[in-house]
């Protein structure tokens, strides 16, 4: 192989690209703490709709039919 034939190394092993790779690594770690913060502090606590089948029951049974005429 000729001196001219070789290829350049991978950009992650110079020391420049091990810094980028170190920097995209905790700009996305700290994209995905954000992410989860707002989750569990805005999301997570909202009050849930009561799915049990009593409760779907009692909410077909007792809403008025208004669409139909007598």
């Amino acid at each position: 192989m000729n001196a001219d034939e070789r290829r350049p190394a991978p950009r992650f092993l110079h020391l420049l690209g091990r810094r980028y790779f170190l920097e995209l690594a905790l700009i996305i770690a700290a994209k995905i703490v954000v992410l989860c913060v707002i989750y569990f502090v805005l999301i997570a606590p909202q009050p849930r709709a009561d799915t049990s089948s009593a409760a779907i029951r009692a909410h077909i049974t007792d809403s008025p039919t208004s669409t139909q005429t007598p």
